[in-house]
Order: structure tokens, then sequence, then C-alpha cells
């Protein structure tokens, strides 16, 4: 089993699409996404994951709408309405690479609801990864 505590352990098993760590107002550390983030596993076999993640709805209009995909497009799709932490179950397959893709299809700006100058598009809020 591999748990990735953003803000501890999880600089070695990232890859690209993920922002700098910060903190929840409850006092969670967390990375938003970009529109698509990588992170790395060292089963190349199917693999269960557990997201401790968060969404910001309100901000986007709508729900959040995104998937973990591996080798061959396996993977899971997801659906948060919710900007409370939630729990994200499913599997997928990373292959040879023991690289998975986290893919947000409708990602969000706080410079278009602020105005703020901050042109990230971000996408899902998450605070750990579990995989077995």
């Amino acid at each position: 089993m591999q748990i990735i505590c953003f803000g501890y352990n999880d600089l070695h098993m990232l890859g690209d699409g993920w922002y700098g760590v910060e903190r929840s107002p409850e006092g969670i550390l967390y990375r938003s996404s970009a529109p698509a983030a990588e992170f790395f596993t060292p089963n190349p076999e199917q693999v269960s994951i557990s997201l401790i993640a968060s969404a910001r709805p309100e901000h986007a209009g709508e729900a959040l709408k995104g998937s973990i995909k591996g080798q061959d497009n396996s993977g899971f799709e997801f659906i948060l309405e919710t900007n409370g932490w939630t729990v994200i179950k499913g599997s997928a397959i990373p292959g040879k690479a023991r690289t998975l893709r986290l893919n947000v299809e409708n990602p969000w700006s706080p410079d278009r609801l602020y105005h703020n100058g901050d042109a990230r598009a971000l996408g899902l809020l998450v605070s750990a990864i579990r995989m077995a």
C-alpha cells in the first residue's frame, strides 16, 4: 500500500500538473491540480485508489467532472458536487510507466471569479491519495 499525504511525502510521487501546497480553512494541506495532472504508483498492476479531495463547484458554476486513467484508458470517472472533503474511490492499471492521470473536464480560474490576476486553471483539490 502507498499513501501520499500532500505537503509531507508527495513530491517524489507527483508528475506534471500540480500547484503548490495550500492550507484549507479547516487546516488541511492540499494541492490543486491543473486540468491534467500525473501521479505515480510503485505497482504496475491494477491498483485500488482512494483520494481525499474537494472541488469548488460554486466557483465553476457546475459540478466538477473528472477521471483517473491509467494504461489503455483503464480507470474511472467521478463527479464532485460539493466543496466538502470527499473520498473518491476507483481502480486503474498504471502499466509499465506506473503513471496515473487525473483529468478535469471543467477547471475554473480564480481570476475569472475574483479578478485578482491568478490565471491558473484549477481542477481537483487533493489532500491525500491511497493506492493498494
